[in-house]
């Protein structure tokens, strides 16, 4: 009985160093395929950086949000113009119909 228990801990032991052996192998898979992605990156020329793609972006929506306002803007104008020029044509109409009375 004792004979089993003290090969206990030593299983459990063994098994602990092949554990760590496993995961030491599969990091340094990781390490392998990011230096492969690195390499890759390097070779492509960097590839697109994630935060200026972002930023730029960014910056697109903010012009797209501003050519909206300023569209809006516009089309307000353009209805206060329109709205001048009826009243400009209304009044010349009544200019012309004093003009045609006196």
């Amino acid at each position: 009985r004792r004979s089993v228990e003290a090969s206990q801990p030593e299983k459990l032991l063994h098994l602990f160093r092949v554990t760590q052996l496993l995961l030491e192998l599969v990091n340094q898979d990781f390490e392998c395929v990011d230096d492969e992605l690195e390499n890759l990156r390097q070779k492509v020329g960097g590839g697109p950086d994630p935060k200026k793609i972002d930023t730029m972006s960014k910056q697109m929506q903010d012009m797209a949000d501003q050519m909206e306002l300023t569209t809006a803007e516009l089309r307000e104008r353009n209805a206060v113009v329109k709205e001048l020029e009826k009243q400009k044509a209304d009044l010349l109409r009544q200019c012309e119909e004093l003009v045609t009375d006196v």
